[in-house]
């Protein structure tokens, strides 16, 4: 589970690619914890296979590139000072529901997402659209 006692458990997700994308997400996040930043630390993963994926979903005439630099510029600065321990307070409802999404398909599909997790991440993370405008021109990027 994702969430143990209302922490954040990125640890108990069996998934080094996976693990390594929430804990980077969670770390370089602003106060609250968005889609986009699942979606930029994992592009900053550079993990081949992801990438060649993403970049079948972006609209034509975008680059992985150019989705870095508009969710760079929508972004707001990381909070400075040690790192804290999430809860699902630090979360933005629409990366709730794509992590809540995200575990039960991986408690659910126990040994078919072995080599997806991170995939299927992307697909959840991507899938819940931004309700302010920043959002909203982040995620026309990808179809």
């Amino acid at each position: 589970m994702l969430f143990q006692h209302n922490t954040f458990c990125p640890e108990s997700v069996p998934d080094e690619r996976t693990r390594a994308v929430l804990r980077s997400a969670a770390d370089s996040a602003s106060d609250l914890v968005r889609p986009s930043d699942v979606l930029t630390s994992a592009i900053r993963q550079g993990d081949s296979q992801v990438l060649a994926i993403l970049v079948r979903a972006l609209r034509a005439g975008c680059s992985l590139s150019d989705l870095l630099k508009t969710m760079a510029a929508c972004r707001v600065s990381p909070s400075v000072g040690p790192a804290v321990q999430r809860t699902r307070q630090s979360f933005t409802p629409q990366a709730l529901k794509a992590l809540d999404e995200f575990d039960e398909a991986l408690c659910g599909g126990g040994h078919e997402l072995k080599g997806v997790a991170l995939e299927v991440l992307l697909h959840f993370a991507r899938q819940k659209k931004g309700t302010t405008e920043k959002e909203q021109k982040k995620s026309a990027m990808l179809q």
